[in-house]
């Protein structure tokens, strides 16, 4: 039996418009393609609160209807249903030279987008047409194209909104992860693949001419709206999934069995399983239902009281990766963090050797060593790799990853004690580290204790000076601007979440400063 597999993205419904007959399209697409859906459930028009113009639509409890049990599979969506490169045949058409479809981050992103988006012009031609046209009209509000709107001639506010909300996100994370640099591997890839791919299928795309903006709205769709399901359709849009909006206290999630053959989808042992030797894979399905669909399904009791029935998110998703993939933040998250590349902390000079030792001290005692301290934490799905900016990072609590805390460690000593070898250096981090909280160190031990203090006061005052709006007070410049400026005003709190997370920080290593003096 292979193990379920919960969906780690889901859709946001905030701020885009859908057209006025998206769920007469929904349901078309749902009876054409053999999509179930429980009859205690019905989809119909919601307007969640900062929503613009549009009817957004959402998935409800019907009313004067039954309780759901946990563990009920309340949507069925047949496999052959979901849109993605497999299921269009992005793959056999002509593609550039040189050019193949990514399967995983950013890259499957744009190959889904381009399938979403030749199956868009295709119209009613296309098989997913009904279900396209449920799909929101406009690029998705999300921050990535926030800097193309700053140009908007039609409408002021939007543009005013967009320039601010733009400056305020200087130094996020937000910024440092997903604007930037994503805008311009967007646009290339416009240039590079998708241009390209419309002058070499002449043939199957009735002479039509690519879109950038038209693009963007694919791209803005996949990012807030699309499933990774299974490792043969891999990252795709899936009908009736995406039309529940979410929330942390979830109702369903999509469930699926991830572990299918790559090569056509089967669940069951298939021809593909066979690997060189001529051995063959245990691969299963429990019911025809694995087999043939995917689900939605309930993760706790639904009483009959309840009225909208929500989605996950996905786990740990900070303010900053919402807002980038789905265009909205939350209130409080626990999930929060504000981080460093590791080349934002070392010099160039040193930073291979410095690298190397941080990797023999993470290879051992890091799990045991940040225990129940109320300095350190160990950052979640870290995978302790240096290339990820959570790996060093202070949490929402203001406490300093213990791998951050190590790297500052490493770069103080080999700069004070430069005589040391790699493993003499590694022994004292890693003492220094274990005597962090104990109240019997030795002069020596808290002296060093301190100089690495500083420096992570150093690293979050540095951070702080880069955050927002130079010389302007986030918390009074929030109470100045409207409600309309929504993108300002999110823009303005996740400064204002990541600038107290940094404080935090800086507050707590100088009370351990204090104390060790």
């Amino acid at each position: 039996m292979k193990r379920k597999r919960t969906s780690s993205s889901t859709p946001s419904h905030s701020y885009k418009p859908f057209s006025a007959d998206s769920i007469s399209h929904l349901l078309d697409f749902c009876t054409e393609n053999g999509v179930r859906i429980d009859p205690r459930l019905e989809i119909r028009y919601s307007i969640p609160e900062g929503a613009d113009d549009g009817r957004p639509i959402a998935v409800f409890l019907r009313e004067g209807g039954e309780d759901i049990p946990v563990d009920t599979n309340v949507v069925y969506i047949p496999k052959r249903a979901v849109l993605s490169m497999k299921s269009t045949g992005l793959e056999e058409l002509q593609l550039p030279s040189g050019y193949e479809p990514v399967p995983f981050g950013v890259g499957a992103q744009l190959a889904l987008a381009l399938a979403l988006y030749l199956e868009v012009v295709k119209g009613p031609g296309s098989r997913w047409h009904a279900y396209i046209q449920s799909l929101p009209e406009n690029v998705v509000d999300l921050p990535v194209f926030w800097s193309t709107e700053a140009g908007d001639k039609d409408d002021l506010t939007r543009r005013e909104d967009a320039k601010k909300a733009c400056s305020w996100l200087r130094g996020t994370e937000v910024e440092q992860n997903n604007t930037i640099g994503l805008l311009k591997t967007i646009d290339a890839y416009y240039e590079e693949v998708v241009i390209p791919v419309f002058n070499l299928n002449v043939h199957h795309l009735s002479k039509a001419s690519p879109s950038l903006k038209d693009f963007y709205r694919a791209y803005s769709l996949v990012s807030s709206r699309a499933f990774i399901v299974d490792a043969y359709h891999g990252l795709s849009m899936v009908p009736v999934a995406d039309a529940f909006n979410h929330t942390t206290d979830n109702h369903v999630q999509l469930e699926s069995e991830y572990d299918v053959c790559p090569e056509c989808g089967s669940l069951k042992q298939c021809p593909h399983d066979r690997d060189l030797e001529g051995t063959e894979n245990d691969r299963n399905a429990d019911t025809d239902n694995d087999e043939l669909y995917y689900t939605m399904t309930t993760t706790s009791y639904i009483p009959s009281t309840t009225t909208e029935v929500f989605n996950t998110y996905g786990a740990h998703l900070s303010n900053a990766q919402l807002m980038a993939q789905y265009g909205f933040i939350l209130d409080v998250n626990e999930a929060d963090w504000v981080g460093w590349d590791a080349s934002e902390i070392v010099g160039e000079d040193e930073y291979d050797k410095v690298m190397q030792i941080w990797r023999l001290c993470t290879a051992g005692l890091l799990e045991d060593a940040h225990g129940d301290s109320e300095v350190f934490y160990m950052p979640l799905n870290s995978g302790g790799a240096p290339d990820s900016r959570r790996v060093f990072s202070v949490n929402s609590d203001g406490r300093i990853s213990v791998q951050l805390w190590c790297l500052l460690a490493i770069s103080w000593v080999t700069e004070t004690q430069g005589t040391l070898v790699d493993e003499d250096v590694v022994s004292l981090v890693m003492e220094l580290l274990k005597n962090t909280s104990s109240d019997n160190s030795s002069e020596d031990t808290q002296a060093s204790r301190r100089s690495i203090m500083e420096r992570a006061v150093k690293l979050c005052e540095d951070r702080l000076g880069m955050i927002g709006v130079d010389g302007v007070d986030a918390g009074a410049e929030l109470d100045e601007v409207p409600a309309s400026m929504w993108r300002t005003r999110i823009a303005i709190l996740q400064v204002m979440a990541e600038q107290a997370m940094l404080r935090s920080c800086i507050e707590e290593c100088i009370y351990i400063q204090m104390d060790d003096c």
